[in-house]
């Protein structure tokens, strides 16, 4: 036992116990930072398979905790509550570890269970698809496609159902913080189910984070207008969205280095090909690096991208990628002749299936 505080205002310590753990390795509790990073709050020696960070300051409000071991394994993260906790730490994996506590870690027990479950399913759900696709037929892999999203769902409303049951509760917001990471959520969702949590909870710094981010999100949500940017062509004139509008335009963000993207690219070239006649435009914006503009051209013209493009070789510090709120390529944005956002990231014959709709 190493952490002792002399300070009256304090909490009841978080202890522990572990199996088969030389004496003197040391453990560490961390939370997060409201920019995402982690943050060292104390760490305590293991002696005789035990340890204790001691009387701690209290938690302004709960929030998210982790644990580390030396020579374990994984993560283990837990639920602040400012009264007494108890862990049995797994040394082969922090994950599975157990833990007794309040109400609050209770939930968060439950949500990391259905994590885990999940994550499980999907492992068997790709082992089966894959198995289907290289033996089987095709209506088998529509079955187990069918029967996953299925699955998917009852996930979703689970997670949906634990956060609206507990909106006072800190598993709220670590729960929809998760549904939003994850795109089970989109940011209309994430916003109605934020506006349910409680006000103490809505001052957590994972709920702040949350907030900004989805204000990021608004946006470029569907219903509004697209924002506007300009940026020089391959041959360096200036092109402005406005002045590239149809009837429906594609806002395209790739890479010539980015794989998924350039697998992607058939599908809009057939997408164009068979609708700008009738009003379709597109107008891609590449994150491609400082110095590959040679690349970026030849992209355009091996994958016959015969439409605008306009790039500053910014790489992730591209400025119009910041503005429409993009963190992964490939990303699109569908707008309508106004410039109103009508659909997003539409991949395959997603894409033309919506264009027949619009355009047909």
């Amino acid at each position: 036992m190493v952490s002792c505080k002399s300070d009256n205002n304090t909490v009841p310590s978080i202890a522990g116990e572990t199996t088969d753990m030389y004496d003197g390795l040391r453990i560490y509790l961390k939370k997060s930072s409201a920019d995402g990073s982690q943050v060292y709050i104390d760490t305590a020696i293991i002696v005789d398979n035990k340890f204790d960070f001691g009387f701690l300051e209290p938690f302004p409000t709960s929030e998210q905790l982790t644990l580390e071991m030396d020579t374990a394994p994984g993560i283990f993260n837990f639920v602040s509550e400012n009264e007494g906790i108890y862990i049995k730490a797994s040394k082969d994996s922090l994950m599975y570890s157990e833990i007794e506590g309040g109400v609050d870690n209770d939930l968060f027990s439950k949500y990391r269970k259905m994590r885990l479950e999940h994550g499980i399913r999907v492992q068997k759900f790709q082992q089966s698809r894959n198995l289907a696709s290289e033996n089987g037929t095709v209506e088998k892999v529509d079955a187990l496609n069918s029967d996953w999203q299925e699955k998917e769902a009852a996930f979703k409303d689970a997670m949906k159902e634990l956060i609206t049951e507990n909106p006072n509760r800190i598993v709220a917001p670590i729960a929809l913080e998760f549904l939003l990471g994850y795109k089970y959520v989109d940011e209309v969702e994430t916003r109605s189910l934020y506006n349910k949590l409680g006000d103490q909870v809505k001052q957590n710094d994972l709920s702040t984070v949350i907030d900004e981010r989805l204000k990021k999100m608004e946006v470029t949500a569907i219903g509004n207008k697209a924002p506007y940017f300009e940026g020089k062509s391959p041959d360096g004139n200036i092109i402005k969205l406005p002045e590239i509008l149809g009837k429906v335009t594609l806002v395209d963000f790739w890479a010539s280095w980015c794989g998924p993207c350039r697998v992607e690219n058939p599908n809009i070239v057939a997408a164009y090909n068979k609708y700008h006649k009738k009003g379709f435009n597109i107008i891609s914006v590449s994150l491609d690096q400082p110095d590959a503009q040679e690349a970026w051209i030849a992209a355009i013209e091996n994958d016959q991208m015969d439409w605008n493009h306009i790039s500053r070789l910014a790489y992730w510090k591209d400025p119009i990628a910041a503005q429409y709120n993009v963190t992964a390529i490939p990303a699109s944005f569908l707008l309508d002749e106004n410039g109103v956002i009508i659909a997003k990231d539409l991949r395959g014959d997603a894409l033309t299936k919506k264009l027949a709709q619009l355009l047909d």
